[in-house]
């Protein structure tokens, strides 16, 4: 067996499996309280604010563009209907 600071390869795959059992089951334990800790620098009043604003000028900017397009709309249907396209007259054969 080889040896790192004293501690067997064995012994190091063993804690590796331990840690990997312990975040299992914190994960399943703590389950929603984990996802709040990973993003607790998100979750805060000032981001939280900006976001909010953030939102609402999206909202202000959609409410513009629907007004926009019902506008458009409009205008579309009260004008007459398109006349077909122009048709290229036929080709010619034997000139060049």
């Amino acid at each position: 067996m080889y040896r790192h600071s004293g501690i067997s390869r064995r012994s190091l795959e063993e804690l590796a499996a331990l840690r990997k059992r312990a975040q299992r089951e914190i994960r399943t334990k703590l389950g929603p309280a984990i996802a709040l800790l990973q993003i607790r620098d998100v979750v805060t009043y000032d981001h939280l604010e900006k976001e909010l604003a953030i939102r609402e000028k999206l909202e202000v900017m959609l409410t513009r563009l629907y007004k926009k397009l019902a506008y458009v709309r409009a205008i579309k249907s009260m004008l007459p209907p398109s006349l077909p396209p122009p048709t290229a007259p036929p080709l010619l054969e034997g000139r060049a």
